[in-house]
């Protein structure tokens, strides 16, 4: 695999929302602190939650870069998380994690920044009790909910953690992708629907879907 060329990720902007396909955690951890990195230079309020050993990757790949993490925490600039505290009954319910980022982006805003900027694994992000399901209901209910406001999502799935069908509705589910540090503004294959089983795509092999990508 190429290095991925993380200064793509500026073409990303509040009001996108897109999904980040994963396939090392060296990649991972590039990409999220250069991901973090462009939005605290736009003043944008930061957000990431992981599992606590990339948490700390993360921050040594900002520190590295320059990054004033103190500062920038002490501001609200910075939020790096792994407390799952969203969660009810150790798991991922669509709309009260909605409702949380809603919340999060009107205290970023009333803060003074230009809004929140929020990436994830979305592996850690389900909890304890795990069940991709949910995913089927989240991603449509977040393009729904943020349609218009100051919010930028950056949605993680590490490509071994999921199945192909879950990694196809992945596609389904996202207006822009990330793969190898690039950025597609045009996602073909892209769908904001409520349920994905009647869909087209469900058997073309994803080395093709991702190819297809612009």
């Amino acid at each position: 695999m190429n290095a991925p060329e993380p200064k793509k990720l500026s073409s990303l902007h509040l009001g996108d929302h897109a999904c980040f396909s994963v396939r090392s955690r060296k990649e991972q951890v590039l990409v999220t602190s250069e991901f973090i990195r462009i939005g605290l230079e736009r003043n944008e309020s930061c957000l990431f939650l992981g599992d606590p050993v990339l948490v700390a990757k993360v921050a040594d790949a900002l520190s590295d870069a320059g990054v004033d993490l103190r500062g920038e925490a002490q501001r609200g600039a910075l939020l790096l998380r792994s407390e799952r505290d969203y969660l009810v009954d150790g798991r991922l319910e669509s709309k009260a994690m909605v409702v949380c980022l809603l919340k999060a982006v009107s205290e970023a805003v009333k803060a003074g920044f230009a809004g929140l900027r929020a990436t994830g694994d979305v592996l850690w992000e389900l909890g304890t009790e795990v069940d991709v399901r949910t995913l089927l209901e989240y991603e449509p209910a977040l393009d729904a909910a943020f349609v218009g406001k100051k919010f930028l999502g950056l949605c993680q799935y590490k490509e071994n953690s999921f199945s192909p069908k879950y990694l196809r509705n992945m596609l389904l589910s996202h207006p822009k992708v990330v793969t190898d540090g690039n950025v597609h503004q045009e996602n073909r294959y892209y769908k904001c629907v409520e349920s994905f089983d009647k869909l087209d795509y469900r058997n073309l092999p994803l080395n093709e879907m991702y190819a297809a990508l612009k």
